[in-house]
């Protein structure tokens, strides 16, 4: 793979020049395969002033035309088509979240799919850094369980169970379960400054704190807000976030978009229950399932790669089969 093409190096592989030349600089390449370049919109482009005049924007006909180029560098960096007019098909896709403007930088990725000579068929992708949101990832990891273990074995003196019923149905073997003092900040703090501690930071870095769980310490304060007074995380937002099993995945995606929006620079995510105190211990349709425990990530900015996307949903027809109506109006 060759990296760091710039404008000189696209120049003598594309018959393109200033003002025509989309693209300035290939950051990845892997000639007939796959290419990745990037365009910095500059104001003073001669497109930006006579398609629209007043409003500076770059047309999407002239970004699929980037694409194209991006395309065509792939196409014509194998050495059996240099020098000749490459020709790339197969944008016929292309949708835009809001109009490209100055100082946007697109990020053109090109896959081919089939090359015969210099004609390429592939499909293409254009990211806009704003409209897209900054890369985010996880930088720093932690859990933490309860000490007591309880066993399929020592739930059959409970209720009409066995190992055999629950590991063939479940999978499940053990669980942890909090001791009766014990709350969820109890467990969610040790795994949140396990993560802090694995992503190089401290409390006072964040400004963002959530936590997922439907056994919050109590109604309010949130158990989030505690955390961040314990974790020295004093300027941070904090809530707690109730959404049952998928909670954790809706806080990542949450914070995901106030660090990609720039709303939020490091931002802490814990997910945690303490389900064993609201469980009911005579039904083994529920009470093998749950356990206890927390789990934290760190979400910081990165250079480049992080989350992909995220999808979404639920469907609440399903919430008479598991519910708590306790604590509701």
């Amino acid at each position: 793979m060759r990296t760091a093409l710039g404008r000189e190096e696209i120049e003598a592989i594309l018959p393109h020049r200033d003002p025509f030349l989309l693209i300035d600089e290939v950051v990845e390449l892997e000639p007939g395969e796959r290419v990745v370049a990037r365009k910095k919109v500059r104001p003073d482009e001669w497109y930006l002033k006579g398609h629209f005049p007043g409003r500076p924007v770059m047309p999407g006909v002239l970004i699929v035309e980037a694409m194209a180029q991006t395309g065509a560098v792939a196409v014509l960096s194998e050495e059996e088509n240099r020098g000749k007019i490459a020709f790339f098909g197969g944008i016929d896709d292309v949708r835009f979240k809001r109009i490209v403007e100055p100082g946007d930088e697109l990020e053109l990725e090109c896959r081919l799919e089939r090359v015969r000579g210099p004609i390429g068929k592939g499909k293409a992708t254009a990211k806009v850094d704003a409209a897209d949101g900054l890369a985010v990832s996880i930088t720093g990891l932690g859990s933490h369980v309860p000490e007591r273990v309880v066993t399929n074995d020592e739930l059959s003196t409970m209720m009409d169970t066995s190992d055999e019923w629950i590991v063939e149905r479940t999978g499940i073997r053990e669980r942890r379960i909090a001791a009766p003092e014990e709350a969820l900040s109890d467990l969610a703090l040790p795994a949140a400054r396990q993560a802090l501690e694995d992503a190089g930071i401290s409390g006072s870095d964040l400004d963002l704190i959530i936590v997922a769980t439907v056994t919050p310490d109590m109604a309010f304060p949130a158990t989030a807000a505690i955390l961040a007074d314990e974790l020295g995380a004093h300027d941070a937002g904090a809530y707690d976030l109730s959404a049952g099993c998928t909670g954790f995945m809706y806080a990542v995606a949450q914070a995901y978009g106030m660090l990609a929006g720039g709303l939020a620079q490091r931002a802490l995510v814990v997910g945690g229950d303490v389900l064993s105190k609201i469980l009911d211990w005579s039904d083994r349709g529920t009470a093998v399932l749950f356990g206890d425990g927390a789990g934290a990530v760190v979400l910081e900015r990165v250079g480049q790669a992080g989350f992909l996307g995220f999808e979404l949903g639920a469907d609440g027809s399903g919430g008479l089969q598991l519910y708590l109506p306790a604590g509701g109006s």
